[in-house]
């Protein structure tokens, strides 16, 4: 007992030096290089909607918003500006996925399993750091904890406590549905599946599970619950147009063209980590092979992996690339499979003890942003910082126009409209530059100022960041208004105009 105790301890302390080398890596850059926004362009989406509860102003149907009321609350309960929440909340996102798959393979398979599984997605994952990069927060918590969290409880209680475990699978579902409704899509898929497969298996007398009655009469009820959850929060500016289009034979129209674009095969290693991808391929093969685990297990983690990837290879799932990024969590239980495998392959404790600790080397040295991947340092997150303190200044001086006034700008940074709430912020938008007589009048009529600002220093891709796509058109056409007189003029070039000409509106 003392013996296990001891084990145990030192897994766990294995644990924390895991999610404590990521917790730094990710927070390095705040301290180095005094970031005062988080990477990408999302926190900013998010900040709007946080800053619409904060004024009452929220309305349900676009995102489920779990996430901002909580945030919302912190703001508040700490006295904190929204950012800072922000900014101190994300990096303990990350880890969250690195932390529920320990909790999910120590669940289904053995402590070894789990800590080799949670190094794999929590240090060579690139995947939670790419979904951090792009401010997907709430996906991090549905996708990377709730998800997993409530898969764990439902394979558990097709053998033991059913009613127990399918009680705590159906709230982890609710909570998904509450936070990220990609992530519920997903995981609404996955199940049906896999309910599927179990009632065929026992339909033929292939394979049975003591308490699959018991868990169906108390999970697929709760579904029905969380599908009208999902479509009260998001149903009728995501769900449903997306379904219309899906049932017109077409892919969902409300994604943009480039990012319905299926990945290359090439691109997994990129946005799940090379590691990952190949440890969990190899994993399968041992996975397959293991008979002394239960099926039931084992034939999820297939299914999981089978589904997420058939969604990565279609146009028709809206988002192949953003699916390609849930594969790491199942592909690194796959690993961690294959990790215990190889270390079983020697009887011998010296010799598994000595391939642990080469393993554990190995793992480090493959670590995201200390030695390969996206954001590695010293360059951190940099070049996805798109508001720093040149931006505050010019913030300074918009804070000071009339309240409530209408501010038309370039397509520059996405923060100023989060950080400018009580203002008519907006960025001229493609449909906005038809035409230059046309332009001119929705000006008139939009704006009482014009900010013409700079991109940031980094440059962003406007295919990959489609908010910038019309940055060089919207600033000429807010340079050429003649209806304007320059009243600031900032050291980058940037300027604020005034708006004074009387110009007919467009009717």
């Amino acid at each position: 007992m003392k013996r296990q105790s001891i084990i145990s301890g030192f897994i766990f302390g294995l644990l924390l030096g895991v999610l404590g080398l990521r917790l730094y890596l990710l927070f390095w850059g705040y301290f180095q290089y005094e970031f005062i926004v988080p990477p990408g362009g999302d926190p900013a989406v998010h900040l709007q909607f946080i800053n619409a509860i904060q004024r009452g102003t929220f309305q349900i149907g676009a995102y489920p918003p779990a996430f901002h009321f909580i945030v919302a609350w912190l703001a508040q309960a700490l006295a904190l500006p929204t950012v800072t929440i922000l900014i101190l909340v994300g990096p303990f996102l990350v880890v969250l996925p690195a932390l529920a798959v320990f909790l999910l393979a120590r669940a289904w398979f053995d402590r070894v399993t789990a800590l080799l599984a949670a190094a794999l997605i929590g240090l060579t994952g690139a995947s939670p750091i790419l979904a951090y990069m792009d401010g997907n927060y709430p996906n991090l918590i549905a996708g990377g904890f709730f998800l997993i969290l409530g898969i764990t409880a439902l394979v558990l209680g097709l053998r033991k406590q059913p009613v127990f475990y399918s009680t705590l699978a159906s709230l982890s579902f609710l909570a998904v549905a509450l936070f990220h409704h990609l992530t519920y899509g997903l995981l609404l898929a996955i199940l049906v599946v896999y309910f599927l497969a179990l009632w065929i298996l026992k339909w033929f007398k292939i394979g049975s599970v003591p308490y699959l009655r018991t868990v169906s009469w108390i999970v697929l009820p709760s579904l029905l619950l969380t599908v009208a959850v999902a479509l009260l929060l998001a149903g009728p500016e995501v769900i449903l147009p997306a379904l219309r289009d899906l049932l017109g034979g077409q892919p969902p129209s409300i994604f943009d063209s480039a990012l319905r674009t299926p990945i290359r095969l090439g691109q997994y290693n990129e946005i799940v980590g090379p590691v990952v991808v190949v440890s969990g391929i190899l994993g399968i093969i041992f996975l397959i092979q293991r008979r002394d685990l239960p099926w039931e297990r084992r034939l999820f983690l297939l299914l999981w992996i089978g589904i997420v990837f058939a969604l990565s290879r279609t146009q028709f799932s809206g988002l192949p690339a953003r699916f390609a990024r849930e594969l790491g969590i199942p592909l690194a239980l796959s690993g961690g499979l294959l990790g215990t495998s190889l270390m079983k392959l020697s009887t011998d404790r010296s010799h598994q003890l000595a391939s642990g600790a080469i393993l554990a080397l190995f793992l480090v040295s493959q670590t995201v942003m200390l030695t390969t991947g996206p954001a590695q340092l010293p360059e951190s997150f940099s070049r996805l910082i798109w508001f720093d303190k040149s931006d505050q200044e010019k913030l300074a001086y918009l804070e000071d126009l009339p309240v409530g006034s209408r501010i038309l700008a370039t397509p520059s940074s996405p923060y100023y409209e989060a950080l400018l709430p009580e203002y008519k912020f907006s960025a001229l938008a493609a449909m906005d530059l038809t035409n230059e007589r046309k332009t001119g009048q929705l000006i008139q009529s939009r704006a009482d100022y014009l900010f013409v600002d700079t991109l940031p220093a980094t440059n962003p891709d406007p295919i990959a960041y489609p908010y910038f796509a019309n940055y060089d058109r919207a600033r000429v056409a807010l340079e050429n208004y003649s209806g304007a007189r320059i009243i600031k003029t900032f050291a980058d070039g940037s300027v604020v105009k005034r708006v004074i000409a009387t110009l007919p509106a467009v009717q």
